[in-house]
């Protein structure tokens, strides 16, 4: 990122410098030793995935974790804005893409990506990067099943509260003014009915089938240690038109869901972007 707005050609270098040095401070120098049993990221590669990714190289003799930000730039959550040099892109391609590209900088080891969200900007400003709050609700939830279906460990959504000081940077859970925004509640009702804190189990498989149109349909099957099955399913689908006028979309469907196999006492259906009454 830094080459193109500084003109700096030796970032790569530097960065791969920076990198083993931290490294060998972190694992060598006694008073950072509380940090060793950390990770250490790789830097984060962003926008010119391919190019920059291949410029820095290798770094994994000094590197834990591959890194990335991601952006779907108002994409579905599983597509991103492929530019290959700034100004230069290539239309949409699939975050498969930029996860792999991230990883080569640090081949078998896990990846994080430290920065993903959608900009709330839809007031005729870059309407084409933009999603409206609520669909960026529905968006940022399918962020993370989106990842966690391609194995990513981590993901963040970037960033709290809309930055006061740019008009068009509202990436927020909270407005300017701190009012909550619908990926605020969204956020927090995924968190409060996914959460699971404690020591790792081998969960038992789910038989079920499902039926229906399943054009675009992805689902992940979680079990919690009160033995308790959660599924989660969404649509692999543009929720918000980027062309004029700019309107949301709803692709919703019906399915069916076969658990009879199972003797279950009761099943919840839950909708984390549902809006507070």
């Amino acid at each position: 990122d830094g080459k193109y707005q500084s003109g700096n050609t030796l970032w790569a270098t530097q960065l791969r410098s920076y990198q083993q040095e931290l490294y060998r401070q972190i694992n060598t120098v006694t008073e950072f030793s509380t940090l060793s049993h950390l990770p250490l990221l790789a830097p984060s590669i962003w926008k010119r995935f391919s190019n920059d990714s291949a410029e820095l190289g290798n770094i994994s003799a000094y590197t834990d974790t591959a890194n990335l930000h991601l952006y779907s730039g108002a994409r579905k959550p599983s597509q991103f804005r492929n530019c290959s040099t700034e100004g230069t892109c290539s239309g949409d391609a699939d975050i498969d893409v930029a996860i792999g590209l991230a990883q080569s900088n640090v081949p078998g080891a896990p990846i994080q990506i430290t920065e993903s969200g959608n900009n709330n900007t839809v007031d005729g400003i870059d309407s084409d990067f933009s999603t409206p709050e609520y669909t960026a609700s529905k968006y940022n939830g399918r962020i993370y099943a989106e990842n966690f279906y391609r194995g990513v460990q981590r993901t963040y959504l970037y960033v709290f509260m809309d930055r006061t000081e740019q008009t068009t940077h509202r990436y927020g859970l909270l407005r300017k003014d701190q009012t909550r925004k619908p990926t605020f509640y969204g956020t927090k009702n995924l968190v409060q009915i996914m959460k699971d804190p404690g020591p790792a189990f081998t969960p038992t498989p789910l038989t079920f089938t499902l039926t229906g149109n399943q054009t675009d349909v992805k689902y992940l099957i979680f079990q919690k240690r009160n033995c308790n099955y959660y599924m989660m399913i969404w649509l692999d689908a543009e929720s918000y038109l980027r062309v004029a006028p700019f309107t949301e979309s709803d692709f919703s469907r019906p399915l069916t869901l076969d658990v009879s196999s199972h003797s279950f006492s009761q099943a919840n259906i839950y909708h984390p972007t549902s809006r507070p009454t």
